[in-house]
């Protein structure tokens, strides 16, 4: 009986570290995946900015 349940204990320790593992590889993923979209949005909010600033700077020329 005892060797059942060092047994069920070490399989029990087993699954919940690969469950863990796996929920934190997918945090991590969905986390990257956010920081991804906030570059993405950084970079065309520069580009905008850019624009705008050739835009008036070609206004006060004229």
């Amino acid at each position: 009986m005892l060797r059942s349940f060092y047994e069920w204990a070490i399989a029990d320790f087993i699954f919940r570290v690969i469950v863990i593992d796996i929920y934190r590889l997918v945090r991590m993923a969905e986390h990257q995946e956010v920081q991804e979209r906030k570059n993405c949005d950084v970079a065309r909010t520069d580009t905008l900015n850019s624009r705008s600033l050739s835009a008036f700077g070609r206004s006060l020329l004229l």
